[in-house]
């Protein structure tokens, strides 16, 4: 991260305060101010050079730049300077859209890049999707002989980087280079999107004369008439090349190789159109909201409330007091300025160490609550502490308290922000196979079982995180059969009343009767909770009710798999799906060249 995007994710939680850094200016230049009209009034001006003494006695401008050091360093602690921690999604719309556009041509596997330019182009996408902004959707299309759709615009980043993996393994089913068919379905793709639209095409720049004139024929045409930002990234050498097929294989046209080379002058000549060009080496200094003019999105107050932060108000806080402790221990003053230092010492000091040990003394007796089964004492004492180990702890009191909806609320929170942090593995281990417990208990096994196998993943004890996984698979599967029976009983029951001429029955009645057309003598759910009971019931509602009439605007936080289908899987579907796309047969081994265009 650069300092340009790092100020521009800083936000502040009293930003009026920050007009005090001007303070120390004004009063200088009102002191300055003061003594010259003092002295005007006992000297004439020309003779003030000659009655000015410069006094040893004053402060050395060495310290004068230290003391407003200080004081720009409290003002910032004050001001509260933070950064998101984490936003939900579904609260802040995307404001910006960037498709990418993927040369897979022939051309693209020459090595004049590092190992090859198509390897090169998939590392700086995938490096892009990485650091992908939450107001930003990414899309991805490909292209050779035709273009393809690989993602639709998203800002959902897991799926966004599944797709990406995707690439390393992912063949087009035919040979050519058709770039202008890929910015035109990049056109019609953005144009349904009514946000800020950007197009990064990857590419060599090696197609054919014809071709060249159709894509600028095209960009003219876009640039006159939307506001899509388009980007350019060349890939490859100025000197020609031998380039390979998918199958490794030199290509040669009349018995003799096919050599490659990177198009620098019509790239160039794309700029004259408000194109913007760069090539791949000059990309790696630039951030891309720099390489593509990227806007950066802040939050409003309203959204700042739902954010969770990230404070640094510390680090400059206790750079002031070091330095102002610093500044009153080397004085002249020796007795009086470090009699000072010792008292603004303690002043500081003390109510750090007396809240340090009060905290702990809190969190001792919330231990000691919650090994004595005070779960409510424990969740109130937990609950005055921010940091993991408290939430986690807060997290068990409500899951002893049978308080599952808090439980998920305090093991999600763990679960994600001890993410990616070595020392926390443990922690979040815990947290997720504690998640999970708790979703089993409000009766949402599916996602249950997701999160069981996580926690296995992150090194939780397998035998006893699939042993509660199996146990909530056969309740799913239970409860499918439940619907299934619920089902077919209240359809009959309703043939049965119009048979007769009866009212038609309700659905809830049928739902709390626990007379179905096919009734397990051992039901397992028996022994669930009242909670899961609730939950059951209203699961079997949801999924008998008309769809039609369900909440279209209702959006639930849930804990996704990210790896539950590998990317080689996605990539062989991709290209199954594109050879439907044109027709072809599923048992093509090798892409398809198209009669009237070269294969590269």
């Amino acid at each position: 991260m650069n300092i340009e995007s790092l100020f521009n994710q800083l936000y502040w939680h009293q930003p009026a305060f920050l007009w005090l850094l001007v303070l120390p200016f004004l009063i200088y230049l009102w002191q300055t101010n003061s003594q010259q009209r003092k002295w005007l009034k006992i000297a004439d001006a020309k003779l003030l050079p000659w009655l000015k003494v410069n006094s040893k006695s004053q402060t050395s401008p060495f310290s004068l730049v230290i003391l407003v050091l200080i004081w720009v360093l409290m003002v910032i602690a004050l001001a509260g300077p933070r950064s998101i921690l984490q936003y939900p999604k579904q609260k802040l719309p995307p404001t910006d859209s960037l498709l990418i556009i993927l040369d897979l041509s022939a051309s693209m596997n020459a090595e004049d890049e590092t190992p090859n330019r198509k390897q090169r182009a998939i590392s700086f996408i995938q490096n892009t999707i990485n650091n992908q902004p939450e107001h930003l959707n990414i899309g991805l299309i490909a292209y050779a002989g035709h273009s393809f759709s690989v993602l639709l615009p998203t800002n959902d980043n897991h799926l966004a980087k599944h797709f990406g993996s995707s690439l390393n393994s992912l063949i087009l089913p035919t040979l050519g280079n058709n770039l202008s068919s890929a910015i035109e379905l990049a056109i019609k793709q953005l144009d349904q999107y009514q946000t800020n639209q950007h197009l990064l095409i990857l590419t060599d720049g090696d197609i054919t004369q014809t071709e060249q004139q159709k894509v600028v024929s095209l960009l003219k045409q876009t640039t006159n008439n939307s506001d899509i930002n388009i980007t350019f990234i060349g890939l490859g050498a100025t000197q020609a090349v031998k380039i390979t097929n998918s199958s490794n294989e030199q290509i040669l046209e009349n018995g003799r190789p096919v050599l490659s080379k990177l198009h620098q002058p019509w790239f160039l000549s794309l700029q004259q159109t408000q194109i913007k060009y760069r090539h791949m080496n000059d990309t790696k200094q630039q951030s891309l909201q720099q390489l593509i003019g990227l806007q950066y999105s802040t939050l409003s107050k309203n959204q700042q409330a739902l954010a969770e932060w990230n404070e640094w108000f510390n680090y400059p806080l206790f750079i002031a007091l070091f330095l102002l402790l610093s500044q009153l221990w080397l004085s002249n003053s020796k007795k009086i300025t470090k009699a000072s230092a010792h008292l603004l010492f303690t002043v500081f000091t003390l109510p750090y160490l007396f809240s340090n040990s009060v905290e702990a003394s809190n969190l001792e007796q919330a231990r000691q609550a919650l090994n004595n089964g005070q779960y409510q004492q424990a969740k109130e004492l937990f609950s005055q502490h921010d940091h993991l180990e408290s939430i986690f702890g807060k997290g068990i009191a409500c899951y002893r308290l049978a308080e599952f909806k808090c439980a998920v609320s305090a093991f999600s929170k763990v679960a994600w922000q001890s993410r990616n942090q070595s020392g926390l593995k443990k922690l979040q281990k815990n947290a997720v196979f504690n998640l999970a417990n708790s979703y089993f208990y409000l009766a949402e096994y599916e996602q249950a079982t997701v999160l069981y196998q996580d926690a296995i993943n992150l090194g939780f004890d397998e035998k006893t995180a699939t042993k509660n996984m199996q146990f909530s698979l056969s309740l799913h599967a239970a409860l499918k059969r439940q619907i299934k029976d619920i089902k077919k009983t209240y359809q009959r029951a309703k043939w049965r009343a119009a048979m007769l001429g009866e009212q038609q029955p309700n659905l809830s009645d049928i739902i709390g009767s626990n007379r179905y057309i096919r009734q397990p003598t051992n039901n397992k759910t028996n022994s669930a909770t009242f909670q899961q009971r609730q939950a059951i019931a209203l699961i079997i509602s949801n999924a008998l009710a008309d769809k039609n009439k369900q909440n279209q605007n209702t959006v639930t936080t849930r804990w996704v798999k990210t790896e539950q289908v590998p990317a080689q899987t996605t990539s062989t579907m991709l290209k199954r799906l594109f050879e439907l796309e044109l027709s072809l047969p599923a048992s093509l081994k090798q892409p398809q060249s198209i009669k009237g265009q070269r294969e590269w």
